[in-house]
């Protein structure tokens, strides 16, 4: 029996229907691409946990990996391409991608662009939403998964294909899925409110009929990418949602949630200081100046 080396992952045949098949060819390929490179399993690497879905790159490990031959002409996509590309794909639920700073520039922002700033960043975490649903064999047996509105391919990566361990039936769930990279967020009761403020937000209408606020769900990935509290993403998005039209939304949210965490971590630092106050008296007295630490 020959065997094929190097994996392999699964296209839903759904994908002849959906968006992504009706953009220009480079879309397609660069999904492909994506889905293909994510791993198959949780991986360490560097002291880092990369989980399985995500993997890191670079714009021009992109670039490269889009070109192609004509004429024996080589023709490589731009990086403005690119990030059209890629910002598609995260505005679809496909995927998620977020800038990794450079510890020694000490540059960038927390709601840049991770492209923006070229040189403030050392490379782009993507991550391909609903990786666990689409990767599955289990998926493709005619049952409904319950997908609707999930992202509409995925990857499946396994070697050796020729062992199959029966798996038992998952139980139903009665909870609605979250929304791509929400799972993160521990507390349910700010998870299942930031979903519904960004849903409203991206209902909402602009001038021109498109979605006012058609970044929210990106801002609040990015915005815990970059270790800012759900609570203060939550009370920024808030806000934006009370006040309607805002020529800048995200700069502003950006800075909401910025300062809303460090008022957070404040409170929390607080606390503590009041309950050693009570268990260690002494200790509290040494370290009443170093409080946020």
């Amino acid at each position: 029996m020959t065997r094929v080396t190097g994996g392999a992952f699964i296209v839903a045949r759904q994908v002849f229907s959906s968006e992504i098949w009706r953009k220009p060819p480079i879309y397609l390929k660069a999904w492909t691409w994506v889905i293909g490179h994510a791993n198959h399993a949780h991986i360490e690497r560097g002291g880092r946990v990369y989980r399985r879905g995500e993997f890191t790159t670079t714009y021009q490990e992109v670039i490269n990996a889009l070109a192609y031959t004509e004429n024996h002409k080589t023709i490589k996509p731009t990086l403005k391409q690119v990030r059209r590309v890629l910002a598609w794909l995260s505005g679809q639920g496909m995927i998620t991608v977020i800038g990794l700073k450079s510890a020694k520039s000490g540059l960038g922002r927390a709601w840049a662009d991770p492209g923006a700033e070229t040189g403030a960043y050392v490379g782009i975490r993507i991550t391909v939403c609903n990786y666990d649903i689409y990767q599955s064999l289990d998926t493709y047996t005619g049952a409904d998964p319950g997908a609707e509105g999930l992202a509409e391919l995925g990857q499946y990566n396994k070697n050796d294909l020729t062992k199959k361990t029966k798996k038992p039936a998952p139980e139903p769930s009665t909870d609605p899925p979250s929304a791509p990279g929400f799972d993160r967020i521990p507390d349910e009761a700010v998870r299942a409110s930031l979903e519904r403020v960004c849903r409203e937000l991206v209902s909402t209408p602009g001038p021109e009929g498109k979605p006012l606020f058609g970044r929210a769900f990106e801002f609040v990935n990015r915005s815990l990418g970059d270790g800012l509290r759900p609570e203060a993403v939550l009370k920024a998005l808030t806000q934006i949602q009370t006040i309607g039209h805002i020529r800048s939304p995200w700069p502003y949210a950006k800075q909401v949630s910025e300062t809303e965490s460090k008022n957070i971590c404040e409170r929390e630092a607080i606390a503590r200081h009041e309950e050693l106050k009570k268990t260690d008296p002494l200790q509290a007295f040494l370290t009443r100046g170093m409080r946020l630490v």
